[in-house]
Formats: C-alpha cells, sequence, structure tokens
C-alpha cells in the first residue's frame, strides 16, 4: 500500500526539503483565494479512551502565488501536533490530483481508509505527522522518498506550504481532499463527506 509507512521515524530518515526562498506561512500577508466550507458535527464518534473527541474540520483555504501552494485546514476547536501525541493531536492525509484525473494515481485516502469514493487520481500526499520541527512529510508518484514541508499550526487551524514548481502545477486547477483523525489515524472526519473539493474553474 502506498501509505505503508506510518511512523515519524521513516519520515525522518528517507526525506529531503522542500525548496527555499519561497512566502512565509499563514499570517504573512497570505490571501486564500478558495474557501471551502465542510459541515459542523459530520464526524465519527471518537473510539473511548484514544483521543478527546471527534476532530471537526470547519473549512479549508487555499491559496496560490506564482511560485507557493498553500492550504489551511480550520478546526471548530483546538488541535494539537501529531508529535505531542495529545488528546487532541491531529492525523490523517491531505491528497491532491493535480492533473484532474481520475484514472492516474492513487487512489484518495478517504477511499483507501474510509471506503469513500473521492473520484480523484492521487498525485501527491501529505502525511498530517509532524516532525516536532515545523514540518510535514509529502510524497509525489512513485518516488518514494518523502519531502519535508513547512508547516504552520495556530490554536484550531494548520497550514502547509508548498513549491507550485515540486509538483508541477502549473494552472492553478487542481482537486483535493483530507482523512482527519486523530491518534494512529482513526477516521474522525472526512473533507468533503464525499467526492473533492476543486481549486480553479474547471
Amino acid at each position: 500500500m502506498r501509505r505503508a509507512l506510518p511512523v515519524l521515524a521513516v519520515v525522518l530518515i528517507s526525506c529531503s526539503s522542500d525548496s527555499t526562498g519561497l512566502p512565509p506561512l499563514g499570517g504573512g500577508g497570505t490571501n486564500f483565494q478558495y474557501s471551502f466550507a465542510d459541515p459542523v458535527g459530520d464526524t465519527l464518534p471518537p473510539p473511548a479512551n484514544v483521543f478527546q473527541r471527534a476532530l471537526d474540520v470547519a473549512s479549508v483555504r487555499v491559496g496560490l502565488t506564482s511560485d507557493s501552494i498553500f492550504v489551511k485546514f480550520e478546526f471548530t476547536s483546538a488541535i494539537s501536533r501529531w508529535s505531542e501525541r495529545a488528546l487532541n493531536s491531529i492525523d490523517g492525509f491531505v491528497d491532491f490530483d493535480f492533473d484532474n484525473n481520475s484514472a492516474t494515481g492513487y487512489p484518495a485516502a478517504t477511499e483507501e481508509f474510509g471506503d469513500v469514493n473521492a473520484d480523484m487520481g492521487v498525485e501527491s500526499y501529505f502525511s498530517l505527522r509532524d516532525d516536532g520541527l515545523g514540518h510535514m512529510g509529502r510524497r509525489d508518484g512513485d518516488v518514494l522518498d518523502w519531502r519535508m514541508v513547512p508547516v504552520e499550526f495556530q490554536d484550531r487551524s494548520f497550514t502547509i506550504r508548498f513549491a507550485r514548481a515540486d509538483v508541477a502545477e502549473t494552472d492553478g486547477k487542481f482537486r483535493i481532499s483530507a482523512m482527519i483523525g486523530g491518534t494512529d489515524r482513526l477516521i474522525t472526519d472526512l473533507v468533503p463527506g464525499a467526492g473533492h473539493h476543486r481549486v480553479g474553474a474547471q
């Protein structure tokens, strides 16, 4: 399975860094041109004694600059980094279909873990398991190495940023979906609940 590298140690051992010189994350004047609401309360119940509550995404925001893609996930309540192993730590995957072709690439995590068809062929995906140093891992296509990508956490959100050139994205049109869970990727929210969000006019 493409996601059979679940532990942080693998991410740290086999990785490279994303391009440098990109704009700052989050509050550095980022303009999010696209915003997608996710229904509040559309979550699965958290397993007993595993994590505090069902982690619930309220919205996804996407910003494009000439060289970067910013993606911000906003939650209904406070979250913690996976590396903190807290009761509200996030886990899961964010998937991208950059060629807008569901017949190419991998199945989305919503399908692989939740049996929900996202109508995507995934070229790149992020693991929400951070390294504790301000990065998450991204894998592209059939490349086995993880690339460490900057992530910024706020009380109820996290923002990732990566270079458009690194994922061969040129037209500002792509599909995105996510599987959000707590500790050990126990699913609590699929984003969206079915299908995918579309960035750009398609």
